[in-house]
């Protein structure tokens, strides 16, 4: 191991020049959480030559931030392959466990890493250089820029910036106020009161529908032929249906309402497998069109209505089917979707799915202009503690919106994962997601529960908002969402 080179804690002395602090001489990192070598509260610019071996092949450093702050850190000079991994320990137990790694850089060979994150939340993190391929000395710099003193932060860690309110929300995307309306009802099964929730029959009233607009359900497929949906389907005008020729050139034949990643074909419909229904009850609640009381297929009457019943949804199945249920088939959804129009991309799924391929697809998305709305999670009764992945990409590459869930009385759903303390402010808010009543395939209805039902009510708000003003950038719209949210317990 190699002595410590310099460590800059970023101090100002009283002519307002950073002034560095050297560590002693043969002081060394670590190994493991629990012997970490503490760099103490981390404010400006750390530096630090070592190395990593096989016979010692991680390096861990404990590092403190006094605030809310931006973090940037690069290993560089490699001369084999080594990786970078930032951690916070949730429970304490001084192991890494994988919802503990909160960034990664592993790139190939001796190029070098680096790691970069805003809105970092104060508290303790570690740091692990690992040895990955042959023996390497690195040069290692962290920087740190703290925004705002620990405790200044209004964000809360159960449910971010609040329940999405649409007719603030839409009301701010046209620059003015849209009021509430008296609550509506209907003496048949019915989703009215999460509509009624969100202020959503508000936005109605000013003509506002979500039409024009396209939003892609990436899911387990969609009934495209449910009473409910038919008509909000998405039409691919460039395909001739039927024809096996790709008319319009992009890659995919007869994609005439959108594409199954899952089996690698033309017909994005709801699989034979357990869940299926999951993405047509999703699409009913972003479009069920406005067509009054409506009877089943049993012969039971509802009246269920989406957030946003003008909107086309392109239907996109990436869950199920020989090939889905992977990062990749995600990603490739992804970029289906922003190829072909989609305006907003629903992300009702999540796992531990850290994926630089997937975020690649995430940051293609933000990058022309399309936004992702994704459920937070539903493990909150098995301890987590921060959104699962791709959700959590809203905090640590600021792509996207994270959605968590409540109930009729704006409590938060005990299975809802919380933003938590560990990611700082991030686009986070709350929608309603239990026991919402939404369609089925076979023009059936029935109520789902978790995080994967909030989504679609935020992304329905969202498609009103581009209605309204289509010039929204992605981040525009996370702007409005988070200033309109409104802070739990409700006033009233």
């Amino acid at each position: 191991m190699q002595p410590w080179d310099v460590c800059y804690t970023g101090g100002m002395d009283d002519r307002g020049m950073l002034y560095p602090e050297v560590f002693p001489l043969n002081v060394t990192p670590g190994n493991s959480l629990s012997t970490a070598l503490d760099i103490g509260n981390l404010q400006g610019e750390f530096r630090f030559t070592d190395a990593v071996t096989v016979t010692e092949p991680i390096d861990v450093f404990r590092f403190t931030l006094a605030g809310t702050g931006n973090l940037s850190i690069d290993l560089t000079q490699l001369s084999a392959d080594a990786d970078l991994f930032l951690v916070r320990d949730f429970n304490g137990d001084r192991l890494v466990n994988n919802n503990e790694i909160i960034a990664s850089s592993v790139q190939w060979g001796r190029a070098a890493e680096s790691i970069r994150l805003t809105n970092l939340a104060p508290g303790e993190y570690f740091l692990l250089v690992e040895q990955y391929q042959g023996n390497t000395t690195y040069n290692l710099t962290i920087r740190t820029e703290i925004t705002a003193p620990a405790g200044s932060s209004t964000f809360n860690p159960l449910f971010g910036f609040g329940l999405v309110d649409a007719a603030a929300a839409v009301g701010m995307a046209l620059g003015e106020k849209i009021p509430p309306l008296s609550p509506v009802h209907s003496g048949v099964p019915n989703n009215w009161g999460d509509l009624n929730l969100i202020n959503v029959p508000a936005v109605w009233a000013k003509g506002i529908t979500g039409a024009g607009v396209v939003v892609a359900v990436l899911d387990t497929g969609v009934d495209i032929g449910h009473p409910d949906l038919a008509p909000n389907i998405w039409v691919n005008g460039g395909e001739i249906a039927g024809n096996g020729i790709d008319d319009d050139g992009n890659g995919f034949v007869d994609d005439v309402n959108g594409w199954d990643f899952g089996d690698r074909d033309n017909t994005p419909l709801p699989g034979r497998e357990n869940g299926s229904s999951h993405g047509t009850h999703v699409a009913g609640t972003i479009a069920a069109v406005r067509n009054g009381i409506t009877t089943d297929s049993g012969g039971n009457q509802f009246e269920v209505q989406g957030v946003a019943p003008d909107v086309q949804i392109m239907a996109v199945r990436v869950l199920g089917g020989r090939f889905g249920n992977t990062a990749s088939t995600l990603a490739q959804g992804i970029r289906y979707a922003v190829d072909n129009g989609a305006n907003i991309i629903n992300l009702s799924l999540g796992a531990n799915m850290n994926s630089s391929v997937l975020r690649s697809a995430l940051n293609y998305a933000e990058e022309k202009g399309v936004i992702v709305v994704a459920a937070a999670g539903n493990e909150a009764n098995r301890g987590a503690t921060v959104p699962s992945f791709p959700a959590r990409d809203a905090a640590l590459v600021d792509v996207g919106i994270a959605v968590g869930a409540i109930d009729r009385n704006a409590n938060v759903a005990s299975f809802s994962n919380p933003a938590g303390v560990v990611l700082g402010e991030f686009p986070f808010v709350v929608a309603p997601g239990v026991s919402v009543l939404s369609t089925l395939p076979n023009n059936r209805y029935g109520s789902f529960s978790g995080t994967s039902m909030a989504t679609p009510h935020v992304a329905g708000v969202i498609a009103l908002m581009l209605q309204a003003n289509p010039k929204l950038t992605p981040r525009q719209v996370e702007e409005i969402l988070m200033a309109t949210a409104r802070p739990l317990p409700l006033s009233a």
